[in-house]
């Protein structure tokens, strides 16, 4: 998680409610180095370090806007050791699973080399082209009277048209957009007649399927009896954009999560380790073996958390070189013989509902684990009341993938919208009545997204369990 933070030049940082800086990557820590000559302490308002030579109202202000829950990007000219930077800020709030925000985390790009290359290539057609195509923002100019739209090469390519077989008009551009979205087109064009200028987001459908989302600016232009005649204006593709936003927000939560471990997790043995050293320095030579005993109890505890944070974290790194095609089937196979002496201790009966010839692609490690940890868990939770039956389904789904279900007739649990989500949590157990460290789901989750897979659960108490697995296709 932190390498991922790491990695990016772009400046991230957090703040709680009270605007305590929670987190930076490096990029913070060195702008602020070398052009305020601070930086924040981790715990202490940000606010309390005004030599940033912005304005200190303001900038309390975009930060009041994300934390009352509004997201918002802003663009900034700075002057920084007598030269002027452009920056992009965009001002993510943080929720809880309850949806309350509990802070917000900021995102700041150097757009400088941006910004002055558009401003210079606004003097050629080529240029300009150019510069579209860098900022994937295409260009076009619509006379209404004639409902003629003229788009810039750079919008065929952003809305997957051909030049010389697509004719942009109001007609063909409002059957693109997606049909939860058309109703707010059209009513855009409703204020024309007094508006000056526009700027909306919507989302358009390509022929292949696929979505993206679209932002709009225009301006309007009237005649001397003040009845337009033409629009003009820019459209951005912001599938990318949303798409790192959402990926940040993901990070954030994961970093959380991963504070959160290191701090019950590993700070508890510790502190039992301190305070069993201070007990052996005072205690007689009949105590002492058993407080060694004590110790090495507790940091064996300590290690294996060490090992698990740091086998969940190297499960998120691999190349696409790497993935491999594999018989789901055979995989199963193998998990299936792997753990036949647990099958055989429940007499759970194990069904695989699906024909060789169905395959996936991604790291036979990954799956293997996958399937090992789904089928313990059916093994582990079954009924005492009857035969355990689970069954393992496969077919084709709407992504051109595959979709896996593991299902079982086991205890089942009786789950709500947070302890849906929590039952993937590292160390998330839902009941204490069983002696594993809940660490599987997790992982299973780990990978499943690595392998840019979903996964969902559906259990009903005193019935049984599903595991639906979601998989893209990689051929």
């Amino acid at each position: 998680m932190k390498a991922i933070m790491e990695s990016t030049k772009n400046q991230v940082w957090t703040l709680d409610r009270n605007y305590n800086l929670i987190f930076y990557n490096s990029a913070y820590k060195e702008h602020r180095n070398t052009y305020y000559g601070n930086l924040p302490p981790i715990g202490e308002s940000i606010l309390d370090y005004p030599k940033d030579h912005e304005n200190q109202h303001n900038k309390k202000e975009y930060y009041d806007r994300a934390l009352s829950g509004e997201y918002f990007s802003m663009e900034k000219r700075v002057v920084l050791s007598k030269k002027v930077f452009y920056f992009e800020l965009t001002y993510n709030p943080i929720r809880d699973k309850d949806k309350r925000v509990t802070g917000c985390s900021i995102y700041k790009r150097d757009v400088t080399h941006r910004v002055k290359t558009l401003r210079k290539l606004k003097a050629s057609e080529n240029s300009l082209l150019e510069a579209q195509e860098m900022a994937n923002i295409g260009s076009w100019e619509w006379d209404v009277t004639k409902d003629e739209i003229k788009w810039s090469k750079q919008l065929y390519t952003i809305f997957g048209k051909d030049e010389k077989h697509f004719k942009p008009s109001y007609k063909a551009l409002a059957s693109l957009i997606h049909k939860d979205d058309r109703q707010d087109f059209k009513n855009l064009f409703e204020p024309l007649e007094t508006e000056d200028s526009f700027n909306m987001t919507n989302r358009i459908v390509l022929e292949d399927g696929s979505i993206k989302l679209m932002r709009h600016m225009g301006k309007v232009y009237r005649n001397e009896n003040n009845t337009v005649e033409k629009v003009t204006g820019t459209t951005q593709d912001l599938t990318l954009i949303e798409q790192s936003k959402k990926q940040l927000i993901r990070q954030y939560r994961e970093l959380q999560n991963f504070v959160y471990i290191v701090s019950h997790n590993v700070r508890g043995p510790i502190s039992t380790i301190l305070s069993l050293l201070q007990l052996y320095d005072i205690s007689n030579n009949s105590k002492k073996d058993e407080i060694v005993e004590m110790v090495g109890l507790t940091v064996n505890k300590l290690d294996s958390t060490i090992k698990d944070l740091n086998h969940s974290l190297s499960l998120k790194t691999f190349s696409k070189s790497d993935l491999e095609r594999i018989e789901l089937k055979k995989i199963i196979e193998d998990v299936l013989l792997l753990i036949s002496s647990e099958i055989k201790k429940t007499n759970a009966n194990i069904h695989v509902n699906f024909n060789a010839s169905i395959h996936v692609y991604g790291l036979r490690s990954y799956y293997s684990n996958i399937f090992y940890n789904l089928i313990i868990n059916a093994l582990r939770f079954r009924s005492r009341d009857r035969e355990l039956i689970i069954n393992i389904d496969a077919s084709s789904n709407s992504i051109g993938g595959i979709e896996i279900t593991v299902s079982d007739n086991g205890t089942g649990m009786d789950l709500n919208d947070i302890s849906r989500k929590r039952i993937f949590d590292m160390y998330g157990r839902l009941s204490g009545t069983n002696s594993g460290k809940g660490l599987g789901l997790y992982l299973v989750k780990v990978q499943v997204e690595a392998l840019n897979g979903t996964i969902e659960v559906q259990s009903t108490l005193n019935e049984g369990t599903s595991f639906i697995l979601n998989l893209p296709s990689y051929s």
